[in-house]
């Protein structure tokens, strides 16, 4: 799969795009729009059984085995970008790849928030400088080239027990800021998409983590928890569709000025608690997640 099959090869009057974490979700629906406007797709999954089905999935969709948090395996499938490329502009790059850690902070092991950081912001970053090249020539030839990382509105507003996760997202929010800024004088725009509720595969993720953190909880959090899973189940079931977001990331690659942060679904309303005083949006939210209020536990004696 690192190597190109005739069928990875682009024409060189098409562009291409890479888009990390393509297997489901926003990555696979947002792969399925770009190859639909006639996009040469890369599309980076992580198994060869996952490759197989996104080749079948459209003629314009090339899979390539890509681990984000692994750095042979990202040199690898660059690699096999260059040579399937064949002089073909890559005009642009989504990081989509995530995962999102569950639990309380006091209690998640770091070893998995050191994997929250590798999988959520640096294997955005080492795609970034690895894609750079290509991109830069693609934008001196006169193309639009885009970057887009796919953010979300935890790197906005900061809830309970998904610490890891919100930290990932606030850092990628810092980095592509800073990024956009350096990358300007090339013509090479950077845009940060930021997701409210989704119905994907991640949000399923996130319930079994917070099931997982719940069983393995000592006694201060497991109640918390199972009132905590309980509201995610109930937003997932409430979730805009994959594509919505996938149609947003398309129309930035489109635009001739993309925005720099675009907030898409209930992250428009969810925002709008970001500027409220600290106490009292703390306050709405452990009401809205059914969690006990400031001082709770120590009133009723709990330990």
């Amino acid at each position: 799969m690192t190597v190109p099959a005739p069928s990875m090869r682009a024409s060189n009057a098409v562009p291409a795009v890479l888009i990390t974490g393509a297997t489901t979700g926003i990555g696979h629906a947002t792969a399925l729009a770009l190859a639909a406007d006639g996009l040469h797709v890369f599309a980076g999954v992580r198994s060869p059984a996952a490759a197989t089905a996104m080749r079948d999935a459209h003629p314009a969709l090339h899979p390539l085995l890509l681990d984000v948090t692994d750095n042979d395996s990202r040199h690898a499938a660059m690699a096999a970008l260059d040579a399937a490329l064949a002089g073909a502009p890559l005009v642009a790059l989504v990081n989509n790849a995530g995962i999102a850690v569950q639990g309380p902070l006091e209690e998640v092991p770091i070893d998995a928030l050191v994997r929250q950081f590798e999988v959520n912001l640096f294997g955005a970053a080492a795609l970034v400088q690895l894609a750079l090249p290509g991109l830069r020539a693609a934008s001196e030839a006169g193309h639009r080239v885009t970057i887009v990382n796919v953010g979300s509105i935890g790197g906005r507003l900061a809830l309970p027990f998904t610490g890891p996760y919100t930290a990932s997202k606030f850092a990628l929010a810092g980095y592509t800021g800073s990024l956009r800024q350096e990358l300007r004088p090339w013509g090479i725009r950077v845009s940060l998409v930021e997701p409210g509720t989704t119905r994907t595969v991640i949000w399923d993720k996130v319930a079994d983590a917070v099931g997982d953190a719940q069983a393995s909880a000592g006694p201060h959090y497991r109640d918390m928890l199972g009132r905590y899973r309980l509201a995610v189940e109930t937003l997932q079931r409430s979730g805009m569709p994959a594509e919505r977001v996938a149609g947003v990331i398309r129309d930035l690659l489109r635009a001739r000025r993309p925005a720099a942060r675009r907030l898409v679904g209930d992250a428009h309303l969810l925002a709008t608690l970001t500027v409220l005083p600290a106490r009292l949006r703390d306050a709405l939210l452990a009401r809205l997640l059914g969690l006990p209020g400031r001082g709770a536990l120590l009133a009723d004696g709990s330990s």
